[in-house]
């Protein structure tokens, strides 16, 4: 039995008994969330403790709670401990499904740009490989039961939500399973994945980002480094990355870049092992996740360049991950991309695709995140784009004032004309406003969200929904 007393012989501490010993029926650190019978993880939030929603807890049904100090209900036991109480509930839930992740072969993706489609890659590759496999990523989750949209508000959800997917997974024969792991889930604060093992991990492109929670570059990589650390199979990266310097070398391999041989408006071709072979976008930095996404899936499964790089042609983006369309001879973009080095990549990439075609690019930044990053945004936009729209992007409490100040400073003797407006929708119809048939819109940051963030409230959004109605409103 999964008890109180069993629970507490795991993770050590002091017990307080208050009630009879019974089944722990769930972990909650949300009060709101809290069943009969389960047990209340007293997280430390930014504003707040989850020592304030005790009682709520309690009178909801929670009769075990992991605490930091002694608190008066007594209608609960109690573990009172000076364990960082997010790593204790990690491992909790880790015990809770029976270590089930040990009978999985995860394959973990971290980085800071390329992580969602590296993960999508993987999975779909491995599908057509003939393998059963899970996923979770920031926009979809697959149980082995079929893919679904994530109803997880992180990309990297909470652990007990983690250690919930697996099971299932296990219990519908998976055979691999995927997990996009961010910074604050890898991170000895959040610690959300501490008690997962890899067979095998991914790093994507790493650059600098969520420095207004990590502080420093040197704490965001030793995060980042985490994955690697917790792999007991062979780390893939491409040599030319940020952290290839200080993995360690025995279990790592390094990788070089695919050779591209002919680049088309819609598809590459490159080489490999003196063979050609063709990946359906036309993105250089796509290509680089798919390729190594299709290493992982070699370096996992053992099958070879022949039996998986030709399965490449067939792979799709995720939503929101540099999904085009055309609109009245204009070819739009929607991409999450959300750093410096993402726009970078992104506006090269379709410079050398379309040389002659004006850029309009409508973006802002996150409140509440990086502000480091945002000069360097701007910047990158006004080089890159004939246009550029600074709008909203969730920009919680802090704000849309500060933000777009912020992203402006970066905007210095740049030719690009230069459009503050707050709203999303009166950014876009501005955009197609001032467009032409020879232009390119860029929508970039929110991706496949489907809100945006007030702090006080989330709007429902659809960036795709919203572009074409600004589309048909400006353009008939």
């Amino acid at each position: 039995m999964f008890g109180h007393e069993a629970l507490f012989s795991a993770i050590g501490g002091r017990f307080i008994k208050n009630v009879d010993d019974s089944p722990v029926t769930a972990l909650c650190y949300d009060s709101r969330d809290c069943i009969p019978g389960c047990a209340f993880f007293t997280f430390s939030g930014n504003h707040d403790s989850g020592r304030t929603y005790i009682d709520d807890a309690v009178e909801r049904g929670a009769k075990l709670v992991i605490t930091d100090r002694e608190c008066g209900n007594t209608g609960a036991d109690y573990i009172i401990t000076d364990e960082n109480i997010r790593s204790l509930y990690a491992f909790s839930s880790y015990l809770f499904f029976g270590r089930v992740s040990d009978r999985l072969r995860i394959i973990g993706v971290t980085g800071t740009d390329g992580k969602t489609s590296t993960c999508f890659y993987i999975y779909q590759l491995l599908r057509a490989a003939g393998f059963r496999t899970g996923l979770i990523t920031t926009v979809y989750i697959d149980d082995g039961s079929g893919l679904v949209r994530s109803p997880y508000p992180n990309t990297t959800p909470e652990a007990f939500h983690i250690h919930s997917i697996l099971s299932r997974a296990y219990e519908n024969n998976v055979d691999y399973f995927i997990i996009e792991a961010t910074s604050h889930a890898l991170s000895s604060r959040f610690d959300r994945l501490n008690s997962i093992r890899y067979a095998s991990c991914v790093y994507t492109k790493v650059s600098s980002e969520h420095l207004e929670f990590h502080k420093t570059l040197e704490n965001y990589y030793n995060a980042k480094l985490n994955l690697a650390r917790r792999c007991t199979g062979r780390t893939l990266i491409y040599r030319d990355n940020a952290l290839a310097s200080v993995m360690e070398k025995k279990n790592t391999v390094f990788l070089d870049h695919p050779v591209i041989v002919k680049p088309e408006e819609d598809k590459l071709f490159f080489k490999k092992g003196g063979k050609v072979y063709v990946f359906p976008h036309p993105e250089d930095f796509a290509l680089d996740n798919a390729f190594l996404a299709a290493a992982a899936v070699m370096d996992a499964t053992g099958l070879s360049d022949d039996e998986i790089l030709p399965l490449m042609k067939g792979l799709e983006n995720p939503e929101g991950r540099c999904e085009t369309m055309m609109i009245d001879s204009r070819i739009i973009v929607i991409d999450f991309a959300h750093t410096p080095d993402a726009f970078s990549s992104l506006f090269s990439s379709f410079r050398k695709i379309y040389p002659s075609k004006g850029f309009i690019t409508v973006f802002g930044a996150s409140g509440c995140r990086d502000a480091s990053k945002r000069p360097l945004m701007g910047y990158e936009a006004a080089k890159a784009s004939r246009a550029v729209i600074i709008s909203e992007d969730d920009p919680r409490e802090e704000g849309f004032g500060k933000i777009s100040s912020d992203i402006l400073s970066g905007i210095k003797d740049a030719q690009a004309e230069v459009f503050i407006i707050e709203k999303r929708e009166d950014a876009l119809r501005k955009a197609f406003q001032i467009s032409g048939e020879n232009d390119i819109i860029f929508s970039l940051g929110l991706g496949a969200q489907k809100s945006i963030d007030y702090h006080t409230h989330r709007r429902p959004w659809s960036e795709r929904e919203e572009i074409m109605n600004a589309a048909k409103e400006v353009l008939g």
